[in-house]
Parts: C-alpha cells; structure tokens; sequence
C-alpha cells in the first residue's frame, strides 16, 4: 500500500494507571500499515513520563495545558496519514484483532464509517487466547447513518472514519464534550456507506 490504511488516534489525560494498555493495544495490532498518534491532554500525573518510555514506537504530543478531548483527538486527527482514523480514549483498550476486522470490512465494503462492538470491563484488562480470534464478522450494511434502524451504542473508541469524510464535516466540534460523538455521527449522516459491527466485539470499554 502506497498509503497507511490507518491511523490510531489516542486521546489521553491523566490516565496514568490505564494509558500503557492502550497504547499497547494499538502497537500489538497485526497490521502491516499503520500509525499510531498519541496526544497527551496536559496531564499532570505521572501520563507523560508512561508515554515517553514508547517514544520510538509512537508519535508523541504533548499540550502544555488540558485542552479537553475534543481538541486533543481533532489535533491527532490533523496529524494523520492514514486512510482511516480509529480512535481510542486512554483507558479503553482494542482487542487484539481489531484492526485486521476493520480490515475486512473496508476491503469487502469500502465503507465510511464503522462502528464497532465494545465489551465493559473493570479491574484489569481481559485476556484474549489465539482461539478467540474471530473467524467469521456479522455486520449490518447501511447507505449511511440516518437510515441505522437499530441501537448502536457508541463512544470515540469503537468509532472508525474514512479520514477526507472526516476531515469534510470539520472533524469533532468543539465545546460540546458529552454531546460530541453525537453531534460528528449526525455531521457524517449522508456521507455514505456505514457499517455496525454486531460481532465479534472489537474494544474493550473500561468502567472506572
């Protein structure tokens, strides 16, 4: 590929505790093309010192004043090369075959948006054997969002976007933090071929 399928965003502020799985999360996916991007939100916990020990792996900034979500993730968006943005906050965690699922679905599809399954957890981490990788995806195809006839429940880290789509509807919106994934799903409403993943689960969503 002449051009980075992906780019990992991941959002963080003092997350001291849970930002190493994350990003971990994202260098341990088996795909050949990817970037991973991480924007430190001017933490003031021991985040940024966790994150400088992967420096050689990652792509680092670093605020020096919180800024909010928003900002940080439409930062790391602005950063990207990859043809789709998959976002992940600092304590969420991407299963192990994540990328290779979205993957399939872009190849067999071309979609613009994917949003993919979560699991809830607490405490630490769940592990994943070899024989969970999945073998087989359900999915629902829709022409775009505003036509989706079923609950999905969402949040940045299941969230993957064809990153020009993204860019064309100005990204995150800013000031509207617990508002925000609903406010870019409807900006992205029409813009095409959106896919609901039913399974396999493709991130873990902690509760903390």
């Amino acid at each position: 590929m002449s051009e980075l399928r992906f780019s990992i965003v991941i959002a963080c502020y003092n997350q001291e505790g849970f930002v190493r799985a994350a990003v971990e999360s994202a260098l341990s996916q088996e795909h050949p093309s990817k970037e991973i991007i991480v924007v430190d939100d001017g933490s003031s916990d021991g985040t940024p010192e966790v994150l400088d020990s992967f420096i050689d792996s990652i792509r680092l900034v670093k605020f020096a004043k919180n800024q909010g979500a928003i900002a940080a993730r439409n930062h790391g968006s602005s950063l990207a090369s990859g043809e789709y943005l998959v976002f992940l906050d600092g304590d969420d965690v991407l299963m192990p075959w994540a990328l290779q699922v979205y993957e399939r679905l872009i190849a067999a599809e071309n979609p613009k948006i994917i949003l993919g399954r979560r699991f809830y957890f607490q405490g630490e981490v769940p592990r994943a054997a070899a024989e969970d990788v999945p073998s087989k995806i359900d999915f629902v195809n829709y022409a775009c969002w505003f036509q989706k006839d079923r609950t999905v429940r969402f949040g940045a880290s299941n969230f993957v976007a064809h990153r020009k789509t993204f860019y064309d509807v100005g990204g995150w919106s800013p000031g509207i933090f617990h508002l925000d994934m609903t406010d870019l799903l409807l900006k992205l409403g029409l813009s095409g071929t959106t896919l609901v993943i039913l399974a396999p689960k493709t991130v873990w969503y902690r509760i903390h």
